[in-house]
């Protein structure tokens, strides 16, 4: 959140790109949940994930992703992930907690590890020529505004994560966090490996930026 603040110098620089391109600009952005790994095994590390078979979002940093963290990544539809699940197809997911609760993946999903290997951000923005049509004080109450609505936002989100998380458990998920032996370090070492391989190249510089800031 430090990073997506508009006040940040990423999300300055991001802005003015959005602004060019697009004419609307960010006011506010507020964060929107982790996604953590589940399976029928407990995986403490990379190496616990070898050869597993791990359905994620066909797209290239969600499969990368996943990939890093050790496992074989398969295109599943998601209207058939509860059933690819079930029958053994695929023994492993990867989604936000509230997704695991809601669509009922404790019934076929033994353990949750809380690796938090993506995390997301709701952007909120605006249309430029509106915003310049504001003047100072107009700006200064949207600001306001925004920054009290972002911080009820992350406040009331990080509180569902924990209730959800607790309702998982209560219906009968083995959780797994770091402080029951999850590498967090180990799995943050190879996922940030293969992302490099793959977009330093092209974002090396704004992964430095997002790194000093965060």
């Amino acid at each position: 959140m430090k990073v997506t603040d508009v006040e940040s110098p990423v999300m300055k620089e991001l802005n003015e790109g959005l602004i060019a391109t697009a004419n609307v600009r960010v006011i506010y952005a507020h964060y929107f949940g982790r996604r953590n790994l589940t399976c029928n095994k407990a995986v403490m590390s990379p190496g616990d994930l070898a050869g597993t078979k791990i359905r994620a979002v066909p797209f290239p940093i969600y499969t990368t992703a996943v990939e890093g963290m050790g496992a074989v990544v398969v295109p599943v539809d998601w209207s058939e992930v509860p059933t690819a699940l079930a029958t053994g197809v695929v023994p492993g997911q990867e989604n936000p907690v509230n997704v695991v609760l809601n669509v009922k993946l404790y019934e076929v999903q033994s353990h949750l590890m809380l690796t938090g290997h993506m995390s997301n951000a709701e952007v909120v923005v605006m249309n430029e020529d509106v915003w310049q049509s504001l003047d100072t004080t107009q700006k200064d109450a949207v600001r306001e505004a925004a920054e009290q609505t972002r911080q009820k936002a992350i406040r009331a989100i990080l509180d569902d994560e924990d209730a959800e998380t607790q309702k998982l458990r209560d219906l009968g998920m083995t959780v797994i966090g770091a402080e029951d032996g999850l590498q967090l370090d180990a799995f943050r070492a190879s996922v940030s490996k293969l992302v490099d391989e793959r977009f330093g190249a092209e974002y090396g510089d704004l992964y430095k930026k997002i790194a000093a800031v965060a």
